[in-house]
């Protein structure tokens, strides 16, 4: 995928317009959350007040609280699960389904955002 990645844009082809998909299991290892912390993530679209753990997932603390949010790969390549942060902080374990014009707007991929304290998200 780099090498065609690098083909299109020797050819001209904008960032923007290349998107890419990998299946199969994300073997990126990453730190576990912490259960004696907690995190506070605010859905504001669809209401709801959510506690968890800090680090955890925000799509799985969505899906476990009847908030919707549509994905497709949950490894953060696919961008199907785009979701804009309002307010907070969360750290990002992939962010190659993202442009760079969506980062930069505040963007995330909730299938592979971890919450830090509180964090306000527009779902």
């Amino acid at each position: 995928m780099d090498n065609a990645r690098q083909i299109l844009a020797a050819l001209g082809v904008s960032q923007g317009r290349i998107a890419q998909e990998s299946f199969g299991e994300n073997s990126k290892s990453v730190d576990l959350p912490r259960a004696d912390v907690a995190a506070t993530i605010v859905f504001s679209q669809s209401q709801k007040v959510c506690q968890a753990g800090a680090g955890c997932i925000l799509l799985e603390v969505a899906e476990k609280n009847g908030v919707q949010i549509p994905y497709g790969c949950r490894q953060g390549l696919c961008g199907t699960c785009v979701t804009r942060v309002l307010s907070g902080t969360v750290q990002m374990d992939a962010e190659a389904g993202l442009t760079a014009e969506q980062k930069s707007a505040g963007y995330v991929l909730p299938c592979v955002s971890r919450a830090e304290g509180t964090v306000v998200v527009a779902a």
